[in-house]
């Protein structure tokens, strides 16, 4: 799908007065590129994007240079930009170490989690098997994503914060795509029982295992759909 195509009412998001304009256009066409309204291999119509953002080529450019260095966007000389591709061998190295640092989150919330932190992270649990039985596809993702954002929160370690936010920001756009095809698993919740089940315990070796293995079960499902996809394509 190409940028000239896009819906012209995109919705916009919350700014900040502050905010620089290409970080604000950064935001928006993120947000694009991840809920598939701009498609892998997609080319960036730079004139179509300025006229929705509002703003000039120049903060655009900024933008395309900052999707690029997360992997949203493959820059060509001469030739403009495009969304990038989404690479199976990109998303195993990601999975891997997002599995390595939710186990470490997982075990460290376990001994220094104020009551008050588990509790929260409890009630996002409940919304998220609420969103499940209902079958809201969109609330259940956003929940999903929460729940393991705030885990790596309440560890209190801001590195770890910020490793995670960006790894996870990288796969986002593989697993929005995933669910948007394929139905909520009931498997992925049920781990999610098992991991909160371990938290309020706070048993953070048991934690840590499960979250290993829930890790594992998304990157299998996420590879091999996306593996099938590319074998697909190829055939055709």
């Amino acid at each position: 799908m190409n940028a000239s195509k896009t819906d012209s009412s995109l919705t916009p998001l919350p700014i900040l007065e502050t905010e620089p304009l290409h970080l604000r256009a950064a935001r928006h066409l993120r947000a694009m590129i991840i809920d598939g309204r701009l498609a892998p291999g997609a080319g960036i119509d730079e004139r179509s994007l300025c006229e929705q953002f509002g703003t000039s080529r120049t903060p655009l450019r900024e933008a395309l240079k900052v999707l690029a260095s997360e992997g949203l966007i493959e820059l060509l000389p001469r030739r403009g930009a495009i969304v990038a591709n989404i690479s199976v061998e990109d998303m195993r190295e990601k999975f891997a170490v997002v599995r390595v640092l939710e186990a470490y989150a997982a075990g460290v919330v376990c001994e220094i989690a104020t009551q008050a932190q588990i509790d929260a992270l409890a009630a996002i649990h409940r919304a998220l098997l609420a969103a499940h039985k209902k079958r809201n596809a969109a609330a259940y993702f956003e929940l999903n994503e929460k729940f393991h954002r705030e885990i790596v929160i309440a560890t209190g370690n801001k590195t770890l914060v910020d490793m995670h936010s960006t790894l996870v920001g990288h796969l986002r756009r593989a697993r929005f795509t995933v669910l948007s095809a394929q139905t909520m698993l009931p498997q992925f919740v049920k781990d999610h029982e098992r991991i909160m089940k371990a938290i309020a315990a706070r048993k953070g070796e048991v934690a840590a295992q499960e979250f290993r293995k829930h890790q594992t079960a998304i990157e299998q499902e996420t590879i091999s759909f996306f593996a099938k996809s590319q074998a697909g394509v190829a055939q055709g």
